[in-house]
């Protein structure tokens, strides 16, 4: 797989685990394409939440904001 596919796999997971589009999403799937995809989404969650944690959001999201499924 390249890093793209990577990419495109762990927005994927992420967008139905949290069940909308955060524009974070975008550079923490790029870190984790580039340092090799995570082993299993549990893997990929605990980096996702860790990405959060460290990058905070400069706006809260409302529930019209968001990018819903």
């Amino acid at each position: 797989m390249t890093r793209q596919d990577d990419r495109v796999w762990c927005i994927e997971q992420l967008i139905r685990k949290e069940g909308f589009l955060d524009p974070r999403m975008y550079e923490c799937a790029q870190q984790c394409a580039i340092s090799g995809r995570p082993e299993s989404k549990e893997s990929l969650y605990t980096s996702w939440e860790d990405w959060k944690n460290m990058h905070p959001q400069d706006f809260p999201l409302n529930n019209s904001q968001r990018n819903k499924l």
